[in-house]
């Protein structure tokens, strides 16, 4: 009977300790550290933590962003505790004076936790920040980083004015017969020729052609005039301008107008036999003779009416140019 219990006892005491050991089997795991993330597991940690670091192409921190100018955020996340790295969680950026990229500002973790946005600063100057935001399982994960923008002005088209002759040589004064042509180059910040732009130029001595004043610019840039003499002598100023978005822009150039032709008389007398003379007898026939020299090429000028008179000294009759 004895020995029968003792049997009983020593059964249910290895049922016991065996029930022990399956009951302690595989607790190793824990909820601190060494647990295993893989692709997006299920997390134990409550809470998680963002570093921010803002940098530009060559890695370096930046402080201040000039206008326009990019830069990288790279937001880090991680467990509070143990610091080992989330992946495939969802990092949302939003930040004042900036635009951000992607567009909805959420960037998934890759493996090594990190979550890159670029960062493209406004036109305004100033303070400036950004903000990124993870939900985790105990609540928002939350940091921010703080820097400055600087202001650059706009880059502004550009307008350049030139002045010739029908042959294209520069020039600075117009006359009867040397209209000047104008012009006008119209171009962006970046030297690229701006297409289909309405170029209107003034005067305040002479004529334009056309009329209007207004050209527009083809695949070049360039919007051509022509600015006439209108009977006014004088120096006198052209200006172009652009007009663009409700700003405008110019270009000068300083001028001269004359109403006189380019061409210098020289008269001479000569008696019968083709000698000069510079006096005559009462009765003597004489001949005057009147050379045009076009000053703008220093050249005997052809084709021109010339008009002499010699009051009461004498009569005066036309006789065919000698050769």
């Amino acid at each position: 009977m004895m020995n029968r219990w003792l049997r009983m006892t020593r059964l249910v005491l290895l049922s016991l300790a065996a029930a022990a050991l399956v009951g302690c089997g595989g607790s190793g795991g824990g909820t601190g550290s060494g647990g295993f993330l893989g692709g997006n597991p299920e997390n134990d940690a409550d809470t998680w933590d963002i570093t921010l670091t803002l940098t530009d192409a060559n890695g370096d921190a930046v402080e201040t962003l000039e206008s326009g100018a990019s830069a990288t955020l790279t937001a880090f996340l991680t467990l509070a505790e143990s610091e080992e790295v989330v992946a495939g969680e969802i990092v949302t950026v939003t930040g004042s004076g900036v635009t951000i990229s992607p567009a909805n500002g959420s960037v998934t973790t890759d493996a090594e936790g990190v979550a890159l946005f670029t960062i493209t600063a406004g036109p305004e100057g100033g303070a400036a920040s950004l903000t990124a935001t993870a939900e985790a399982p105990g609540g928002s994960a939350e940091a921010t980083v703080n820097f400055n923008i600087e202001a650059v002005p706009p880059a502004l088209p550009t307008l350049a004015i030139t002045l010739t002759d029908e042959t294209g040589e520069a020039i600075t004064r117009i006359d009867p017969l040397t209209p000047g042509y104008i012009a006008v180059v119209l171009s962006d910040a970046e030297g690229v020729p701006i297409e289909s732009g309405i170029i209107t130029l003034s005067t305040t001595i002479g004529s334009i052609q056309p009329e209007s004043g207004t050209a527009l610019t083809n695949a070049d840039g360039l919007a051509t005039f022509r600015v006439l003499e209108n009977g006014i002598d004088g120096a006198g100023t052209l200006t172009a301008t652009y007009e663009v978005d409700d700003a405008i822009y110019s270009a000068a150039l300083n001028f001269e107008v004359s109403t006189a032709l380019p061409y210098a008389l020289t008269p001479y007398f000569q008696n019968k036999d083709g000698s000069n003379i510079t006096s005559a007898s009462t009765a003597q026939s004489i001949t005057l003779n009147v050379e045009v020299l076009d000053t703008r090429t220093n050249k005997p000028e052809a084709f021109q009416i010339v008009t002499a008179d010699i009051g009461e000294l004498g009569s005066l009759y036309r006789i065919p140019a000698m050769p």
